[in-house]
């Protein structure tokens, strides 16, 4: 998609996507078992997203579970907005901790660059979940009944033990898997990181830049530009190119 824009406007960043068509139940899993994050108050995701279509449904960009704690998600609300959740040790109000967009984002036709900077750390809870489209930050707000996380609060993204699961909900949660196409996905365990560390606006466009950061010991980054299916290896679709081997199957 960029690949085919100009070799003088782009550099080459992201040049490959995945197209996940939701008839199919498509989706890509690892499960962090016996490695744990650097930081579970601190992560940052990076990703390029395309939407295929307009369901009326929940579609999940990453999810996660482990059979006990509560459901950590990114997705496209049924509404359209983008919702946050952190994820819980089981509490019960530990799956009232979500925030979402108040702006609605519902062209199938544009590429959206999300990133999601979660630092349960501030004092102020709105500072806790930052959430920004095209290096945009957008304005979050927690239903009624929900609210913000708490500080410190541990998020489930990198958790030993959790199910991450890129294109729908593990654990047989209504499924809602991801109907579009994903390119460039980040994720950095332990910092808080700005848009900028991954995109930057070029002649009025907003286009991807490599990130040259640490990605932390759960981090990864998949560019999508492999070819086999299956077990998880660097030959393989969801191949880890950050250096962790932390690869998806």
């Amino acid at each position: 998609w960029l690949a085919n824009s100009g070799a003088d406007f782009y550099n080459g960043v992201a040049t490959q996507s995945l197209r996940f068509d939701d008839g199919s139940s498509p989706y890509l899993s690892r499960d962090f078992s016996g490695s744990s994050p650097d930081n579970d108050k601190k992560m940052t995701i990076s990703v390029w997203a395309k939407r295929g279509n307009l369901s009326g449904v929940t579609q999940v960009i990453i999810g996660n579970y482990n059979g006990v704690r509560f459901l950590g998600e990114l997705s496209w609300r049924s509404d359209d907005k983008l919702r946050f959740r952190p994820g819980g040790n089981g509490n019960g109000a530990s799956n009232q901790y979500f925030v979402e967009t108040s702006s609605v984002f519902r062209d199938v036709s544009a590429w959206y660059h999300v990133v999601l900077a979660y630092d349960s750390t501030q004092g102020t809870d709105t500072n806790r979940v930052k959430l920004y489209v095209n290096g945009t930050q957008h304005t979050l707000t927690a239903g009624s009944g929900q609210s913000f996380p708490p500080s410190n609060y541990a998020h489930l993204f990198s958790y030993a033990g959790a199910n991450n699961a890129i294109g729908y909900y593990p654990g047989g949660f209504n499924s809602n898997y991801l109907d579009g196409y994903l390119s460039e996905f980040n994720f950095v365990d332990g910092l808080a990181l700005a848009p900028s560390s991954f995109g930057e606006t070029k002649n009025g466009v907003w286009i991807p830049i490599e990130y040259t950061g640490s990605y932390g010991s759960n981090g990864y980054r998949l560019q999508f530009d492999q070819v086999g299916v299956g077990t998880a290896s660097t030959s393989t679709i969801g191949a880890d190119t950050s250096g962790n081997t932390n690869h998806f199957t």
